[in-house]
């Protein structure tokens, strides 16, 4: 059987543009939403005036409450998506709520740091969400937090919240200020893409000395199969 080559140009588009295979909750790739649930086990109460239960898998208020839960995404994620599972039966116009807070690392979370909060308008059992893409927020794990509250009005325990969904986007790293390999510069197509494999790992160019990539060479079945563990974390176990 011949070897099939193709361009190193080419392999770092397919990787980048079409995620290796579009999947509907895929764990790498660019072009789709996967989407992560925070339920009641999640969320704890913020001081200890709010009471709350745990029934049927919600949280059930009893008195005044607000309850907060830390987002764990991945650097890098691009938020898009932000829904609000509840039950609201009460007729006193008090609506359970859903905040997404961008805070720093260290300290309290201020206010007015909002990605996006809205309330429950159906009355009963249902789900309000909202695309949150103009936000253009970016998850930094080293420098921010991500604090999702739930508000439960009081009165009495008509209110219930069963989860909260999150949809983002992975994205590519921007490029350095400072090309990598000789014969990729910053004007190059695809100078964005190589620099964001070179510093993944995944490759470390055609030639060490002086630095090359050779983005026109063709790359062989076993430089393909380098590139491909190495981006997907591949384990033998």
């Amino acid at each position: 059987m011949s070897r099939r080559l193709v361009p190193r140009f080419a392999i770092v588009l397919g990787m980048v543009a079409t995620g290796l295979g579009a999947q509907s909750n895929p764990n790498f790739g660019t072009a789709q939403t996967t989407y992560i649930t925070l339920g009641s086990p999640d969320f704890m109460e913020v001081d200890s005036s709010d009471t709350f239960e745990r029934f049927a898998d919600l949280i059930a208020l009893s008195g005044t409450g607000e309850f907060q839960a830390i987002v764990h995404l991945p650097s890098g994620a691009l938020l898009t998506y932000l829904e609000l599972d509840y039950c609201d039966t009460n007729t006193h116009g008090n609506d359970v709520g859903v905040i997404l807070e961008d805070c720093p690392k260290i300290g309290n979370c201020p206010g007015g740091n909002v990605i996006s909060n809205f309330s429950s308008t159906a009355n009963g059992c249902s789900s309000k969400s909202a695309d949150i893409s103009s936000a253009n927020y970016t998850v930094d794990n080293l420098n921010r937090r991500l604090i999702l509250q739930v508000e439960l009005p009081s009165l009495n325990a008509t209110n219930a919240v069963s989860g909260v969904i999150l949809g983002y986007k992975l994205q590519v790293s921007p490029p350095p200020v400072t090309p990598t390999f000789n014969d990729v510069p910053v004007t190059h197509p695809f100078f964005q893409f190589i620099e964001a494999m070179y510093n993944s790992g995944i490759t470390g160019g055609c030639q060490a000395s002086p630095p090359l990539y050779c983005p026109d060479d063709p790359v062989t079945r076993g430089q393909m199969a380098v590139f491909l563990a190495k981006a997907l974390g591949l384990q033998w176990n």
